[in-house]
């Protein structure tokens, strides 16, 4: 079978000193299949000398508009299967063709590690390129998030499946991120799946080249582009959006209504979330609705059903609002709140980084002190400060894009649901590297608790939480490269073990209610698991409704008697570190 043809496309200005080490390299692979394209600017410091001095060059020497503009002359002019894009200051190593042509076939796109060098050539460090996702690649914040570019070699017909012209595959808009952008438009449909461990490509990094003499210039930029394919995700209409679950029309809705069309930042929407479950509960949502959009025409109305076999709960109905939402920016706010007429645009204005995650409007100094340290003034979210409560509500602000990202609050019909789910989406958006904020923005109400005292079940859903990050953390490759770099969370072997150990005596499913002969069932649920606490707690509340006194009282001794050890265990409180 024939190797497959590589198009090597080089773009060079002035880069006399290095530039024959990089065809060198390319004629050093001892690969018969390629050609090697160079788009030079007009130089003038004998790099033209030095290119007529190799015949199977195709190369040209002309003014351009920037490295955009010559990279895509340099694409236009590619006839292989797969792209090498290399710089005229970068190299490749010895055998990394071969390499490429034989992991080719597992994948459109492969990548390789990438030492970087000092400007003599020196090793510096080495960038692994690890697998990644979309969503791993837009957090340009997060170090090597962005895959070293001479590491990475794709086929051709991914541009064809992308519909990219190949004088378009590069914005000259950009004038450092033009590769960032192309991975992250390349990343929509085919995930950097395939690593090869070997380093194919050495990379130079030094004050005057053109990332090393303006970071801050290529992280503004960087910022543009991260907002260019957050909105191609999310096709946002609105500023804002308000997600609202309905279990039936609600006349408080036509009061927050009211206060939203009031906010002074225009541009809102209202994503009612029909969790009902009843077509006739339906239909009036649906009138009450339509009432309101005509009377308050500035606001954009949407209602939509719970999704289709998630549990009907509150939870559920929220997630799928803000999946509907039509916005960056969605807030999961009770319409009990007296909403400010600045909410809007404070919340708005909170998420000019585009490291935000989410925004608590109404913390409790009491929950506030838990989740976030001071640090110079601000505060900073402690990633072990959920596992020390559990939470009955709260109301957030979230950037939509990080909420699928970390997989929403995966509500489900479970022992400590709510705690469940807003534990593991906190805990998981620190681990996915997205920042939280406090901010109060909207007023406490003392009476809305948000969180329990009791937590008959914080052992467990913390250990579920538990169970979740370390599998990631050995499924996902970025995982650990995102907590090898301090963007994420470390959790030891001993307490994995542990949250595996307390899942284990867990009854699946485990269920808050136990329907009809409720004391029957959660009497054979403790005889089976006489050491799985929350069945004792579950049991005295029913006994003592059904006046079974002294037995309640037995059920409350043997409860306090395994609380007393689930308080000993790790698991109970703090679990996390950083890195």
């Amino acid at each position: 079978m024939p190797l497959p043809k590589f198009s090597v496309i080089t773009v060079s200005y002035n880069h006399g000193d290095f530039i024959r080490q990089t065809i060198e390299s390319v004629l050093q692979q001892d690969y018969p299949n390629f050609e090697h394209i160079v788009v030079d600017g007009g130089s003038t410091d004998g790099t033209i000398e030095i290119l007529k001095e190799y015949p199977h060059l195709k190369w040209t020497s002309e003014p351009d508009r920037g490295q955009s503009h010559a990279l895509n002359k340099g694409f236009a002019q590619a006839t292989g299967d797969i792209i090498a894009w290399i710089n005229s200051d970068d190299w490749y190593a010895p055998g990394a063709f071969h390499a490429v042509a034989q992991a080719i076939s597992r994948s459109p796109v492969v990548m390789g590690a990438t030492c970087v060098t000092n400007k003599e050539g020196h090793p510096t460090e080495t960038v692994d390129n690890v697998e990644r996702t979309w969503f791993d690649a837009m957090k340009y914040w997060v170090f090597n998030s962005v895959p070293a570019q001479p590491g990475v070699f794709f086929k051709r017909s991914v541009l064809d499946d992308l519909g990219i012209e190949p004088m378009e595959c590069f914005d000259e808009g950009l004038y450092f991120t033009m590769d960032y952008d192309l991975w992250l438009r390349m990343l929509e449909r085919h995930p950097f799946s395939v690593r090869l461990p070997q380093t194919l490509a050495y990379l130079r990094n030094y004050d005057t080249n053109k990332t090393g003499a303006d970071m801050a210039g290529a992280y503004r930029e960087m910022s543009r582009v991260f907002r260019r394919h957050a909105s191609r995700r999310i096709h946002p209409e609105q500023q804002l959006s308000f997600v609202v679950p309905l279990s039936g029309p609600d006349r408080r809705l036509e009061a927050f209504a009211e206060a939203v069309a009031a906010q002074s930042l225009s541009s809102l929407e209202i994503v009612a979330v029909d969790h009902s479950g009843t077509r006739q509960a339906s239909a009036l949502i649906r009138k009450q609705l339509g009432a309101l959009g005509a009377k308050h025409p500035n606001i954009a109305f949407q209602c939509v059903l719970a999704a289709e076999g998630a549990p009907l709960t509150r939870l559920s109905a929220i997630d799928t609002g803000v999946r509907a939402a039509r916005s960056h920016v969605v807030a999961c706010v009770d319409i009990h709140n007296a909403l400010p007429r600045d909410f809007a645009l404070n919340a708005i204005n909170g998420f000019s980084r585009d490291d935000l995650g989410v925004v608590f409007p109404n913390l409790t100094d009491e929950v506030r002190s838990e989740l976030f340290t001071p640090v110079k003034g601000g505060l900073m979210f402690n990633p072990a400060g959920p596992f020390n409560l559990s939470f009955r509500q709260l109301d957030v602000v979230v950037r939509k894009l990080a909420w699928i990202d970390c997989g929403g609050l995966q509500a489900r019909e479970t022992l400590g649901e709510t705690d469940y789910s807003l534990k593991r989406l906190l805990v998981m958006m620190a681990h996915k590297a997205w920042r939280l904020s406090s901010e109060n923005i909207l007023p406490c109400s003392p009476s809305r608790e948000q969180c329990e005292g009791d937590a008959p079940f914080r052992l467990y859903v913390n250990s579920s939480v538990v169970d979740e990050i370390a599998l990631e953390l050995r499924r996902n490759p970025f995982s650990v490269l995102r907590a090898k770099n301090g963007f994420g969370l470390v959790l030891p072997d001993e307490l994995w073990h542990a949250a595996l150990k307390v899942l284990e005596g867990m009854p699946r499913p485990a269920t808050t209610q136990a329907g009809a002969g409720e004391v029957e069932q959660l009497q054979k649920l403790v005889a089976e698991k006489p050491g799985f606490g929350p069945a004792h707690y579950l049991l005295a509340s029913a006994l003592e409704d059904a006046g079974m006194v002294a037995e309640a009282r037995a059920e409350r001794e043997r409860w306090a008697a395994i609380r007393s050890q689930e308080e000993s265990s790790p698991l109970f409180g703090a679990v996390a570190r950083e890195a």
